[in-house]
């Protein structure tokens, strides 16, 4: 079973993003995707779930889709048509179904910042 987690700080007043929705997919070979995991991000701006994941799904790509409008719009920091990214969609590796596996992004309304912490 994959560990799979993500830290999602605000930038814009250095916080975190609590309860913003997230989509785990997993892309299979032709493009098809695949909800695999849903959840919110806890108070604390952590999310994090144990997902099952088949060998022969190691070699396909992951996406986390990270939905930031309403957040935004909620933490009344900006909205509407000032707002650039209304999602994050983040593509990744999986290679180990016992892996360990951390995303923590950076977001503010018209940027963010990703990398990796893990196997």
């Amino acid at each position: 079973m994959v560990t799979f987690s993500s830290h999602i700080l605000n930038s814009v007043n250095g916080t975190h993003s609590s309860l913003i929705p997230i989509t785990i997919n997993i892309i299979e070979k032709g493009g098809n995707r695949r909800i695999i995991c849903q959840g919110k991000t806890d108070d604390g701006g952590r999310f994090k779930e144990n997902i099952k994941i088949l060998e022969n799904e190691t070699n396909c790509e992951f996406e986390m889709i990270i939905f930031t409008k309403e957040y935004f719009f909620k933490e009344k920091i900006i909205g509407g048509s000032q707002q650039m990214f209304n999602k994050i969609s983040v593509r990744f590796l999986m290679p180990n179904v016992n892996g360990v596996y951390h995303i923590p992004i950076i977001i503010s309304p018209n940027g963010y910042s990703v990398w990796s912490s893990g196997e």
